[in-house]
């Protein structure tokens, strides 16, 4: 994988104040709803908050047992080494999504994460999760939840991303992410990112976006990408 100085970089850690954290949308999220409200101040004492610039790497495939991370704002990508040097995104994850939590299962980052833009990030020690499966009925539940989740997400890459036509590839890709509203969000998706996600070049993912703005498809005004015909790209897709 090509990395830059950049995703190299050590990233900003900060220790917010309890009440700030205690406001932290992240406890509302499914995940933590089951969690007894005194629990609470364990929770906020132990999760640190990461600050990433795009690019920055926040943990690498092989490394670490010892963090679960949720996405608080921002959009982060999951990348596996190619063999010619390159990279393929397996999975896009933004607000309120855990990463690593292959963790639990006492193993290594399965994948590399980058930001893609700038991210904040909560970082909690695995023992927590651990313990809070272990003395709260429904955690286990809401956990075994975001484990299909990626599932879910990963066939997508797997048979909608990965096969057929090009042109039915950006198809599916727009519906899925851009017409989910993921352009709220990410506001500049760079054609190497999109060509990554597809397994295709840079050179044809940028033909087929001004291809599919010429047809008006799709609109892309200061890097936001929306979609106005709907129908006909569900008529690529399905190609």
């Amino acid at each position: 994988m090509q990395t830059t100085a950049m995703a190299q970089r050590t990233p900003a850690l900060r220790r917010e104040g309890r009440e700030d954290c205690l406001k932290c949308e992240i406890w509302d999220s499914e995940l933590f709803q089951s969690r007894p409200v005194e629990l609470l101040e364990q929770l906020t004492q132990s999760v640190e908050h990461l600050f990433f610039q795009p690019q920055e790497r926040l943990y690498a495939s092989g490394a670490g047992r010892e963090y679960v991370f949720a996405v608080r704002t921002g959009v982060v990508k999951l990348v596996k080494d190619l063999p010619n040097g390159g990279e393929r995104i397996v999975r896009i994850n933004i607000k309120d999504q855990l990463l690593g939590l292959e963790t639990l299962l006492k193993q290594p980052y399965h994948h590399t994460a980058i930001a893609i833009t700038p991210v904040q990030i909560c970082r909690i020690p695995v023992r927590l999760i651990k313990d809070l499966d272990e003395h709260y009925p429904g955690f286990h539940q809401q956990v075994i939840r975001r484990y299909q989740q990626m599932v879910d997400e990963a066939d997508v890459f797997i048979t909608d991303l990965s096969t057929g036509r090009s042109h039915a590839r950006l198809a599916r890709l727009l519906l899925y992410y851009f017409g989910g509203g993921l352009s709220d969000v990410w506001h500049h998706p760079a054609r190497e990112d999109l060509a990554s996600m597809l397994g295709i070049t840079i050179e044809t993912t940028s033909r087929l976006m001004a291809e599919f703005k010429r047809n008006g498809y799709i609109n892309e005004e200061y890097g936001r990408i929306s979609l106005r015909d709907v129908a006909a790209l569900k008529r690529i897709a399905e190609d």
